[in-house]
């Protein structure tokens, strides 16, 4: 205790002694502060200016520059698949100015396309996704960008995954697929490393009718000299001479390989055609057919020759002889199947008409010969058929009936052939009509030179002998019993 303190103002002095150290240090905390106070205002100060100066320098960049600028593939891809415009043509030149911000626009379009290539051809979007890699893949093209190695070795890796999918090539489900792997090798210098110009070469021929063959064709930037003359050989023997012809007039290769053969050799493939399908038959439908097919063929070259403006060759005028020519035998044809159908016409119309006379006659006579019921003893009792001459190798006779019809026509006088065979006990026999009877000479002539034929006419004689062992009967005339 110092000297005069007393004991109550040494206790209050111990007991504000912690208070003025809390106080001390809240001094020292709050220069601490002040500090940061100070230290957080300039930097806010700085992000404001430097926020500032990157939105001044960001100024005039648009949405797709950013994502080029980012190497943002996916970003890229679905600002192409919202925005179609931005792949117009007055849209290209801000797609251009994007992608040259880029720092690899190859890898960029790789990755934008990036699933495309090793994806199975059923995956959906599939088409969209092509045309997206090939409207990109033309752009580095038409820009002339140089891939960097990195993006060229991540472009082989892909070819050659695409290739060994086998979805590309004359099998393809979708043809754009090739024209974009060709796209791809050419765009990224690959020949060498997919086969060579020869296997690209077959490519381009199973795609040669799609309206971007010649461009990727182009984009391969293979030797002409040396492999064009292949290359249009190969055209003509798969019969794609048309597109031979375009892809020569797009080469400006016209005076290296004149356009009149390889017509020609179309003009032949039609004519072949047209005989594959002769050679199945003679018939009218297959020579009908076959026409057809040549002049559909020949109409096609025809179109073509217009639509590439080459009417000045002399092989238009051969088309139109051609077709005129076919024309002629389509109406030849016609003519002598018509003719042939007015001719089947007229035999109808006399078979029926001959027909109809001999119902007519038929029923005539049938009205002529009453109590008679069968047509065939009508014709024979009128003398209508000519008498049927017994068989030189018959022994005996059949019947009453064919011996009626191997007589001469015989009145019915006698009311049946009972009565003509004298059979009849109570009508006199033919033998015994007097002279001046109705019955001829003629008739008993007859009668007698049947008897001397006919077997049973000694049966007829003695009929009426007692003890004969013969039993005649109408309804059995060849059998008899001892």
């Amino acid at each position: 205790m110092a000297e005069g303190e007393t004991p109550s103002s040494a206790a209050a002095t111990a007991a504000a002694a912690p208070v003025l150290a809390a106080v001390a240090s809240l001094q020292t905390y709050s220069s601490a502060l002040s500090a940061f106070t100070s230290a957080w205002r300039a930097l806010y100060s700085d992000a404001t200016a430097l926020d500032s100066t990157l939105a001044s320098r960001l100024e005039g960049f648009s949405e797709l520059d950013l994502l080029c600028s980012a190497m943002d593939g996916a970003g890229l891809r679905a600002y192409l698949t919202e925005h179609r415009d931005a792949l117009q043509d007055s849209s290209l030149p801000a797609l251009d100015a994007a992608l040259l911000v880029a720092p690899d626009p190859g890898r960029l379009v790789l990755s934008a396309a990036a699933g495309f290539c090793r994806a199975p051809p059923s995956e959906a979007g599939a088409k969209v996704a092509c045309r997206l890699l090939v409207d990109l893949l033309d752009r580095l093209r038409a820009l002339g960008v140089k891939p960097s190695p990195e993006a060229r070795d991540e472009a082989r890796a892909i070819a050659a995954d695409w290739k060994r999918s086998k979805r590309i090539g004359p099998q393809a489900v979708l043809k754009k697929e090739t024209i974009a792997f060709l796209l791809l090798v050419g765009a990224f210098g690959l020949v060498d490393d997919v086969g060579g110009a020869s296997e690209l070469l077959d490519l381009v021929v199973s795609v040669s009718s799609r309206e971007r063959a010649v461009e990727a064709f182009v984009g391969l930037g293979i030797d002409l000299e040396k492999h064009m003359p292949v290359f249009i050989h190969t055209m003509i023997k798969k019969g794609k001479q048309l597109e031979a012809v375009k892809f020569i007039q797009a080469l400006n290769l016209v005076e290296k390989y004149p356009l009149l053969p390889v017509l020609r050799s179309y003009i032949s493939d039609a004519a072949k055609a047209g005989n594959m399908i002769r050679i199945r038959g003679d018939d009218s439908a297959c020579q009908t057919e076959a026409d057809a097919k040549e002049r559909m063929l020949l109409g096609v070259l025809q179109k073509f020759i217009k639509d590439q403006k080459l009417e000045e060759l002399p092989i238009l005028e051969v088309v139109k002889q051609r077709l005129a020519q076919l024309e002629k035998k389509s109406v030849e044809r016609k003519r002598a199947a018509s003719a042939a159908i007015e001719a089947a016409h007229e035999v109808s119309k006399k078979i029926q008409k001959q027909e109809e006379q001999q119902l007519q006659v038929q029923s005539s006579m049938r009205s002529q010969v009453p109590g008679v019921s069968n047509l065939y003893q009508v014709a024979s009792s009128q003398n209508i058929i000519p008498a049927i001459s017994p068989s030189p190798l018959s022994q005996h006779p059949v019947g009453i009936k064919n011996q009626t019809l191997n007589t001469p026509p015989v009145q019915t006088r006698y009311g049946g052939l009972a009565d003509y065979y004298g059979l009849s006990s109570g009508r006199p026999r033919p033998d015994s009509v007097s002279p001046g009877s109705s019955v001829t000479s003629a008739h008993t002539s007859s009668r007698s030179k049947l008897y001397s034929a006919d077997p049973l006419a000694a049966v007829s004689r003695a009929s009426d002998k007692k003890g004969s062992s013969y039993n005649y009967s109408l309804s059995s005339m060849s059998t008899y019993n001892p």
